[in-house]
């Protein structure tokens, strides 16, 4: 449903269509002390997506707002969460409309499982680690 998740949030034709040949790979790492819990507020995450058209980093800190600018040139606000130790969460807003999208990522041995809703449209991806 990853097509129509993106019509919901206003992203248009062409860049529907490249974003569905795109396979994107998602880092996310942490720059703390190792021994630091994994909900740590003061640790800076990094969040990069790469693919063969475009590539994206934010940087963040748990519960702080950042303004950011997605892959498909959105403007928007981003806060992230820890809904639980394997899973991160982030609700981007967007600075035009004031619509909200969600990204829930389930971090697992095989890799990560991403859940985007953004109004009343699910959609879902997996990534393989590496």
């Amino acid at each position: 449903n990853f097509d129509n998740y993106l019509k919901e949030l206003g992203v248009n034709f062409i860049l529907r269509n490249l974003a569905k040949l795109a396979t994107p790979t998602e880092t996310i790492s942490r720059n703390c002390p190792e021994s630091a819990p994994i909900r740590d507020p003061s640790c800076t995450w990094t969040k990069t997506t790469s693919t063969a058209f475009k590539g994206h980093t934010v940087q963040f800190k748990l519960g702080t707002t950042v303004n950011d600018k997605t892959l498909d040139d959105r403007q928007v606000t981003s806060t992230f969460t820890m809904e639980s130790d394997d899973t991160l969460v982030e609700e981007q807003r967007s600075k035009r409309t004031g619509q909200v999208t969600t990204l829930r990522m389930r971090f697992t041995q095989a890799g990560m499982q991403v859940n985007m809703r953004v109004n009343n449209v699910a959609a879902s991806s997996f990534f393989r680690r590496a």
